[in-house]
């Protein structure tokens, strides 16, 4: 059975020279991703490859520089630039701070009494 993911945000950056990346996430608060063991890269449109995690930790409330195993140069990191990073669904509930914009994902929207929808992706700009 597949399980349902959701797009947390992009890696934007390598750092340092073995690997590491940096992930900027909507999740709202500061994560290390603990108790997280694996997310998902898109590397093409629809394709999500897992990657477990190695290590993680919080940079600021929006990034978190994360190391994947596996991935243990600069220049193998730099192939998953600009690619988005989603997380298992439980996961995902359990790492979201309850007032992030993405934790409205799968809310039901109804106005004047008329369901009009499901949230199922928040778009930033």
């Amino acid at each position: 059975m597949l399980q349902s993911t959701v797009s947390i945000g992009k890696i934007v950056a390598t750092f340092g020279l073995k690997g590491e990346l940096v992930l900027s996430h909507g999740l709202g608060k500061k994560s290390d991703f603990k108790g997280v063991t694996v997310l998902f890269v898109e590397m093409n449109r629809g394709n999500e490859i897992p990657y477990f995690l190695e290590n993680a930790k919080p940079k600021s409330v929006a990034e978190t520089w994360i190391k994947f195993e596996g991935i243990d140069s600069k220049e193998a990191a730099a192939s998953l630039l600009q690619k988005q990073v989603w997380m298992a669904e439980d996961a995902f509930q359990k790492a979201v701070a309850a007032k992030a914009i993405i934790a409205l994902l799968g809310y039901t929207v109804i106005e004047d009494g008329k369901l009009i929808g499901t949230v199922c992706e928040v778009i930033e700009q």
